[in-house]
Formats: structure tokens, sequence, C-alpha cells
């Protein structure tokens, strides 16, 4: 039997309200980490690009480093992810950590994707990012790149795509919405707070 707690909210478990924002504009996502690898290829050859992995989370990282909550994403703290990085560990730590390999392997031309984890096969289930994993247990993502088309390369790398993280007790989000600070160019997955005052 099924229960619905807050209409139209994108649950990742009973605290954590996330959203989806899609700007009308047309933005590209340009951060110096982007940027810093795109440079880095240009001056590759063919069979160099083919062994070549991008690193997350960058930087020159070992196991003593590696910290869970670069793969956690619960309702706090409130976040807006919207570089290419942040989305694609977003959507790791909801078990897409093939298909985000296999985008950036596509988007950059290169071998796809290292992870800094101790137990890379962790990520596999969304065993890492525990209060996210709950979301695809229902299909949210699925139902979101379902109805609206959108490829995983497109989601992580077209900045017109956001990623916000909030929670129930704070409602940060759903506020800035009802307080005219969100610009009407975008539209808010699954819920507009703009439109409705229920949840």
């Amino acid at each position: 039997m099924k229960t619905t707690v807050r209409k139209h909210v994108f649950e990742t478990n009973s605290s954590s309200m996330h959203s989806i924002t899609v700007s009308n504009k047309d933005l590209k996502d340009e951060d110096w980490y982007l940027t810093d690898i795109k440079e880095d290829i240009s001056k590759m050859t063919e069979e160099e690009r083919k062994e070549y992995f991008v690193t997350l989370p960058h930087g020159d990282y070992n196991d003593d480093d590696y910290d869970e909550e670069d793969y956690r994403y619960g309702r706090a703290p409130f976040r807006i992810l919207n570089d290419w990085d942040d989305k694609a560990k977003y959507l790791i730590s909801s078990g897409y950590l093939e298909e985000v390999s296999n985008a950036v392997a596509e988007y950059f031309g290169i071998g796809g994707l290292k992870i800094n984890a101790k137990k890379e096969k962790d990520f596999k289930y969304g065993a890492i990012g525990t209060d996210i994993g709950y979301n695809e247990e229902v299909g949210m993502l699925r139902d979101f790149f379902k109805t609206h088309d959108v490829t995983i390369k497109d989601f992580i790398f077209e900045a017109k795509y956001t990623v916000i993280v909030d929670g129930d007790e704070y409602c940060i989000f759903s506020g800035m919405c009802k307080n005219g600070m969100i610009s009407n160019d975008i539209e808010i997955f699954p819920r507009d707070f703009r439109k409705e005052d229920e949840y």
C-alpha cells in the first residue's frame, strides 16, 4: 500500500526534498575543471585519449583522502548542483555509475571515469549515497529523463539542468521560489513551488 507523504515532491527519504530545474535558455557548463580537462585532452594523441580517465572527486586523492560525504546527498546542507562533476556524482550516488562513465567517455572522447573511492563497487548500487538511493526505487530520475527526453550526457554537461538538494525541515528552495527569487525562465521538476502551496 502506497502512502503519499507530500504531493509531487522528489523525495529521497522521509526528510529529503530534491528538485531538478530546467532553464529555458541554452546554457553551457564551462567551469574551470571542465576547461582544464578539455585543454589537457586537446594535447593528447588518439591513443592517449583512449587510455585517459577523468577522476571524481577531482584532484590527487588516495584512499585516506576519500570521504563518503563526497557522494552523499540528503536533506542538508542545502546545495545547488550545477557543475558537471557535481551532477555526475549525484547520479553516481543514485546507482548510475556505468551510465555516467559512458557519458563522460563519449563527451570527452576518452576512456571513461575513475572513482576515488575505497569500494568502487558500492556505487553501482547507490550504497554510499543511501539518502539518495531511495529515489530510484520509485524511478524519480528515470521518470525525469523519460518525460523530458534528456540523456545522461546532456543532463551532466548542459548547464540548463540543475539539481537542488533541500530538506523538509528547511524548505529553503520553496521559500526562494515563493519569494520570487527564482526566475520564471526555469521549469521545476517534479513540482513548481511558485504555483503550489501544498507539500
